[in-house]
């Protein structure tokens, strides 16, 4: 089966470009200031969680664009960061190499395997920690995400009313002008069963939105049976379970195995 990564345009995996399908960009929010991000950082022990890898990468890019005489402001303090996933929490470690007096520590929130995804574990991993509500917390994610739903939903079930939250909507999304893969195309065209897999529910409705185009296809329904869908967050299952492709979707280490064998086969294809 040819998989590829359905994936936002600042979240591709260098080493496999092949296999990546990006439809949607990331921008960072321009209501983000060096001065406010900064705020962010002076309160030790605090507790910051990125909720996907573009929140990280939007962080880096709009402290690297800070001045430096800024970042030397800072105060030294350890704070504590961690992902919504194995593959979040290990790319949050990149935040080590900032030029910062900032201390940053990566709490142990398990072996990746059985590390669950998604930010409702990961808040209640902490708070078994107790590193919540002890602490300020700071959930870095895209403009209108339902991350922050799910972390008010938290804090007020505990009825945790002193603890104090901050959600920083670091980045917006956009569709890109970005074509369909001309591996994905030929495989379309010949039948070849495939697995596209997504993250979110708002990736989900783009790569629906792109193939529904490319096929000439009026619903989701319509969709020929060789496609087949990996999902990631509980989101995008939610979103697949509204279109009624539960029949569609395979795990997603099934797909991810799928992803290391389908790189070669989708170069030889490639023009």
């Amino acid at each position: 089966m040819l998989a590829y990564r359905c994936c936002v345009a600042l979240e591709e995996t260098s080493s496999q470009p092949a296999v990546e399908w990006p439809l949607l960009e990331a921008q960072l929010n321009h209501s983000v200031t060096s001065e406010s991000l900064f705020s962010t950082l002076v309160q030790p022990n605090s507790v910051h969680v990125f909720a996907s890898q573009t929140a990280i990468k939007m962080f880096i890019k709009a402290i690297d664009s800070s001045e430096l005489a800024q970042r030397e402001k800072l105060p030294t303090v350890s704070v504590y960061v961690c992902g919504v996933g194995a593959t979040t929490d290990q790319a949050v470690r990149s935040l080590s190499q900032l030029a910062l007096p900032t201390r940053w520590n990566f709490p142990n929130l398990g072996p990746a395997e059985l590390r669950e995804n998604g930010l409702h574990w990961t808040l209640e991993k902490l708070e078994k920690d107790g590193l919540v509500p002890r602490n300020d917390f700071h959930l870095w994610t895209k403009a209108l995400s339902t991350s922050d739903k799910i972390l008010k939903e938290l804090r007020s079930s505990r009825q945790w009313l002193n603890w104090q939250t901050y959600t920083h909507e670091i980045y917006n999304l956009s569709l890109t002008a970005k074509s369909i893969p001309h591996g994905l195309v030929i495989a379309l065209t010949n039948k070849t069963p495939v697995c596209l897999g997504v993250k979110s529910a708002e990736l989900l409705d783009a790569t629906l939105a792109a193939l529904l185009e490319h096929l000439k296809r009026s619903t989701v329904s319509e969709l020929p049976r060789n496609i087949h869908f990996s999902v990631w967050e509980k989101s995008a299952l939610q979103r697949a379970q509204q279109l009624f492709i539960q029949s569609r979707l395979i795990p997603w280490n099934e797909f991810e195995s799928h992803v290391n064998t389908s790189a070669a086969q989708i170069s030889g294809v490639t023009p």
